[in-house]
C-alpha cells in the first residue's frame, strides 16, 4: 500500500555526470559514502596495487568510481590522491613528441613524463615534506613550469620546451645538479630518469605516505585514428611500467586510468589481453531486465540514503512502497522492472535519468505511478538518442551519424526485415556515405536496433549492449530499441 509519508522529490538519484554527482555530495558529511553503491566490490578491486585500468561503457559509472576512489583515498590515513581530467588534452600534439620506437610504443616516454609531472604535484602537497630538499626542488620545478596540465591550451609552447631542454635552463630549474647535468641531452626524454629518481627519493623519504593519481576523460577527444589508438596504448603501457616499478621497489604510488570499454576493444596490441585479464576492473551491470539486477540495488541504496527512516526496509518493501507493479501500454501490462531496464543500455546513467525526469516533474508525489513513466517517455527518448549519438562520435563521421538516424526516422518502422528496409533505401537513397549493410551494422553495434526471433514459441532478442560479441544477423527480424520508440514515433 502506498503512503503519503514521503515525497519522491526528496530522493536524490544522482546526475548523469559522475563528476557533478560527486561534487554535489562531497560537501556533506558522509553523504558520498551513503549514496555510492559499491557493486561487485569494485572499490576494493580498484584499490589493489596492480589493478589500474577501469573499463566500462559510456555512462556505466567510471568517473563516479574514480571520484569515490579519490574521496576514499583522501580520507584514509597518510594517503593523498588527485583526479586529473584530460578533456582538454591535445592528443594530436603527441605526434611531435614521439620517441624513436616501434608503433604503438612511440608515445610511452611523453606519457611517462606527464605522469611524473602530475604525481609530483600530489607529492608536493604533502605538508610533512615541506623541509625535504628533493621535495623543495620539485616544488620550484612545478611552480616555474607545470602548475597546469601540459599539452592543453599552451600546447605549442610546451612542445618547444620539451624539444629543447638544454635551451631552456629556466624550465628545468633546480632539478638539474652538478651530478646529473651531463645526462641531459636535447629533449625531455633524457630528463625522465632524473625526474623519476627524484620523485622516488621523495616518496621513499616518508614511506608511511601513499600517493595516487587517477586519470579521467582520456576518451573525451576520441577519434578512430592510428594516432589516438597508439597514444592510448602507450599510456596504458607507461602506467603499467610505472605501477610495476613501484611495486618492485616497494614505493607507495599508483596511477589509475579510466577508459571506455568500446575504445579499449579497438586497441590492437599483443600485451592488451594480458592487461585486461590481470590489471583491469570491468564495470558491468549485467543484462537482466529484472528486479534482481544490480541497477535496482543501486536505486534502493539511493532511496535509503535520501530517506534514512527507510534504512531497515527490505528491497521488496521499498519497491512495493514506491513503484507500480505494471506499466500498461498498447493493451499490454509490462512489469515495471522489464519496462524500465528494457529502455536502457543497462547503465546507471539511463536509470537515474529516467527516474530523475519523473522526480523533477512530480516531486510532490508520494510514489512513482505508471502514468508518470509514460508521461516522460518522450523526454527520456530524446536524452537516450543523444547519448547514443555521443557514443558514436569518433567511431563514425558526423555525416554518417546523421544519415543512419535519418534512415530510421524516415523508415518509421518498429520491426522489419532486411528486404523491407533495402527496398525503402533503394527508393529514398538516404545513405550517401556508407552502404546499407554498414549502416545497419552501425545501428546494431550501438544498440539502436537489435535482432529478434522465436524459439520454442518464445520471442528472443539479441542486443549488442547485452552481449558484446554478437553481430547483426541480416537474415533475422530487426527491431528498434524500446528506449527510442517515442523519439522515432513508431
Amino acid at each position: 500500500m502506498k503512503t503519503a509519508e514521503y515525497k519522491i522529490g526528496e530522493i536524490y538519484f544522482g546526475t548523469a555526470d559522475g563528476e557533478d554527482e560527486a561534487l554535489n555530495l562531497l560537501g556533506k558529511q558522509d553523504e558520498f559514502k551513503n549514496y555510492y553503491y559499491d557493486y561487485d566490490n569494485m572499490v576494493e578491486k580498484a584499490l589493489q596495487p596492480l589493478r589500474y585500468l577501469i573499463l566500462g561503457k559510456k555512462g556505466a559509472g567510471k568517473t563516479l568510481l574514480g571520484e569515490y576512489l579519490n574521496y576514499k583515498l583522501n580520507n584514509a590515513p597518510n594517503s593523498i590522491s588527485n583526479i586529473v581530467s584530460f578533456n582538454e588534452f591535445r592528443m594530436h600534439t603527441l605526434r611531435e613528441l614521439s620517441a624513436e620506437d616501434t608503433p604503438p610504443n612511440e608515445y610511452i616516454p611523453i606519457w611517462t613524463y606527464v605522469i611524473l609531472i602530475e604525481l609530483s604535484k600530489i607529492i608536493i602537497s604533502n605538508i610533512s615534506l615541506k623541509d625535504d630538499e628533493n621535495c623543495l626542488r620539485l616544488k620550484k620545478f612545478i611552480a616555474k613550469n607545470y602548475q597546469k596540465l601540459i599539452l592543453t591550451q599552451n600546447a605549442e609552447k610546451d612542445i618547444e620546451k620539451l624539444k629543447t631542454v638544454n635551451d631552456n635552463s629556466d624550465w628545468i630549474g633546480d632539478i638539474i645538479t652538478d651530478d646529473n647535468k651531463d645526462q641531459i641531452q636535447d629533449s625531455y626524454i633524457s630528463f625522465i630518469p632524473i625526474l623519476e629518481s627524484i620523485v622516488t627519493e621523495v616518496v621513499k623519504s616518508k614511506p608511511e605516505f601513499s600517493y595516487n593519481l587517477i586519470l579521467d576523460k582520456i576518451d573525451d577527444r576520441f577519434t578512430n585514428s592510428t594516432l589516438y589508438k597508439n597514444s592510448v596504448i602507450s599510456l596504458i603501457k607507461a602506467v603499467d611500467n610505472f605501477n610495476k616499478n613501484c611495486v618492485r621497489n616497494k614505493i607507495k604510488a599508483k596511477v589509475t586510468v579510466l577508459l571506455r570499454s568500446d575504445i579499449f576493444s579497438l586497441l590492437n596490441d599483443t600485451d592488451l589481453n594480458k592487461r585486461e585479464n590481470s590489471n583491469a576492473v570491468r564495470i558491468d551491470w549485467g543484462d537482466a531486465a529484472k528486479y534482481t539486477s544490480p541497477l535496482f540495488d543501486l536505486i534502493i541504496q539511493k532511496i535509503k540514503a535520501s530517506l534514512p527512516s527507510l534504512k531497515e526496509k527490505s528491497k521488496g518493501e521499498i519497491i512495493r512502497l514506491f513503484f507500480p507493479d505494471f506499466i500498461k501500454q498498447s493493451h499490454r501490462k509490462i512489469p515495471l522492472d522489464k519496462f524500465l531496464l528494457g529502455r536502457t543500455l543497462f547503465r546507471p546513467r539511463d536509470v537515474i535519468t529516467y527516474l530523475g525526469l519523473i522526480t523533477d516533474r512530480y516531486g510532490d508525489a508520494s510514489c512513482f505511478t505508471a502514468e508518470m513513466f509514460l508521461d516522460v517517455q518522450l523526454r527520456y527518448s530524446e536524452y537516450f538518442l543523444k547519448e547514443i549519438e555521443n557514443e558514436m562520435n569518433g567511431h563514425l563521421s558526423d555525416t554518417q551519424i546523421k544519415e543512419v538516424i535519418l534512415l530510421m526516422i524516415r523508415f518509421g518502422r518498429f520491426d522489419f526485415k532486411y528486404d523491407q528496409i533495402k527496398r525503402f533505401e533503394d527508393k529514398e537513397k538516404i545513405l550517401t556515405s556508407m552502404s546499407l549493410d554498414d549502416a545497419l551494422k552501425a545501428l546494431f553495434d550501438f544498440s539502436i536496433i537489435g535482432n529478434y526471433y522465436f524459439e520454442r514459441g518464445q520471442q528472443r532478442h539479441t542486443w549488442k549492449h547485452r552481449h558484446d560479441r554478437v553481430e547483426i544477423d541480416f537474415n533475422k527480424q530487426m527491431c528498434l530499441h524500446y528506449g527510442l520508440w517515442r523519439y522515432f514515433n513508431v
